[in-house]
């Protein structure tokens, strides 16, 4: 439905196609870093590199941590029926889930979050982010 012109230097249709879809599944970070918790206007705010970058390392950690509840929400049968709610295209990322864990007023998801906190300290090897659909 829409026309999309790559400017590359792949050397054919299908390599630009490939190379420019790769980068999508980090569109979906900064979108979750400049909307979800505004750090364009945080970081912007701080007067120093050294702070810039200690920021981004606690953003860092915080983001892995909901990153890896919203993976694991949307694996959970749970999950994937409350997900189906949220939007029809499914085009929510594993942060935007884990954010809405928090303050759902559809469902309370104390006690799931409850049973998570174990395999968050000691992960199991089936669920990482790099096995991610």
């Amino acid at each position: 439905a829409q026309t999309w012109v790559l400017f590359t230097t792949a050397e054919t249709v299908t390599a630009a196609v490939a190379q420019y879809a790769a980068r999508m599944p980090i569109e979906e970070t900064f979108r979750d870093w400049h909307h979800g918790w505004g750090l364009r206007q945080a970081a912007a705010r701080l007067t120093s590199e050294r702070a810039v970058c200690r920021m981004v390392g606690i953003v860092c950690l915080a983001y892995r941590l909901q990153v890896e509840l919203g993976l694991r929400f949307s694996q959970d049968q749970r999950g994937k029926a409350r997900r189906a709610q949220w939007t029809a295209t499914d085009r929510v990322s594993y942060f935007w889930c884990a954010q809405h864990l928090f303050h759902d007023p559809g469902a309370d998801w104390t006690a799931w979050l409850a049973e998570q906190w174990d395999q968050l300290i000691a992960p199991e090897s089936d669920i990482a982010i790099g096995k991610a659909a």
